[in-house]
C-alpha cells in the first residue's frame, strides 16, 4: 500500500478538482404583503357514463276527497221468473197448458192404477193408501226405472227454470198439475214402504225432491 499511496492521493486530488461546486437553492419567500393561496379543491370526476341525478321536488300530499256512494240496484227476488222477459214467461206457461191438457188425464190414471198396484188395502183414495206393500211389484217399478221416470216427470215442468213451485197454480188452474205431483209423490211413497232397495234409489234423488217437502 505504501507504493500506492502518493497514486492513490493524486487521483483524489484530481476528482476533488474536476467535480462541479455545489449550487445553493435559496428558498422563496413570498413577497410581503401577499396573501397565502388557499388550497384549490377540485371536483370529483364522475366515470363516463354517470350522469348527475337530481330527484324532482316532493309534491306535498293532498287530502284525501271523500268518495260519494255508489248507488246500488235493488236486491232481486229469488224467484226464477223474475229473471226471465214475461213474453217468455207466458210462452213457457202456454206450452205446459198444451201439454197438459193433452196427457194430463191418461198419465194421472196410470199413476192412480200403479198406486193401487204396490199395496193391499181397501182404502182406493191413492192420496191416503197404506195397506200391506206387496215387495214383488216395488221391485218391478225399480228395475224398470219407475223411480228416474217419476223423477223426470217431477222436474219437467221447472227444467226450463222459468216458474217454480210456487207458480203451480198460475200455470194451471185446473189443478191437474198439482194432481200429477201429488201422485208421482205417492208412487214413490208406496214403492219405498218396508223396502230399503227402493229407498235407497229414491234417496239419490233427493235434490230434486226436496223442493217437494212441506209443499
Amino acid at each position: 500500500t505504501g507504493v500506492f499511496a502518493p497514486v492513490l492521493d493524486a487521483s483524489a486530488s484530481v476528482e476533488e478538482s474536476t467535480r462541479p461546486p455545489a449550487i445553493d437553492i435559496p428558498d422563496v419567500v413570498a413577497p410581503a404583503g401577499t396573501a397565502k393561496a388557499d388550497a384549490v379543491d377540485f371536483p370529483e370526476t364522475a366515470p363516463a357514463g354517470d350522469t348527475a341525478r337530481t330527484d324532482p321536488p316532493a309534491t306535498p300530499l293532498r287530502p284525501a276527497t271523500p268518495k260519494a256512494d255508489t248507488p246500488r240496484l235493488p236486491s232481486s227476488p229469488q224467484s226464477p221468473g223474475d229473471h226471465v222477459p214475461q213474453c217468455r214467461r207466458d210462452e213457457v206457461i202456454a206450452d205446459l197448458r198444451r201439454i197438459l191438457a193433452k196427457h194430463a188425464p191418461r198419465v194421472r190414471d196410470m199413476l192412480v192404477v200403479l198406486v193401487r198396484s204396490c199395496s193391499i188395502s181397501s182404502d182406493q183414495n191413492p192420496m191416503t193408501r197404506v195397506g200391506i206393500p206387496v215387495p214383488e211389484f216395488q221391485t218391478l217399478l225399480r228395475e224398470q226405472n219407475a223411480v228416474q221416470w217419476l223423477v223426470s216427470t217431477l222436474d219437467f215442468p221447472f227444467r226450463s227454470g222459468v216458474i217454480s213451485v210456487k207458480d203451480v197454480d198460475e200455470v194451471d188452474p185446473t189443478g191437474s198439475l198439482t194432481t200429477i205431483i201429488q201422485l208421482c209423490l205417492c208412487l214413490l211413497r208406496a214403492m219405498c214402504r218396508s223396502n230399503p232397495a227402493n229407498q235407497h234409489v229414491v234417496f239419490t234423488h233427493f235434490g230434486v225432491l226436496q223442493q217437494y217437502l212441506g209443499s
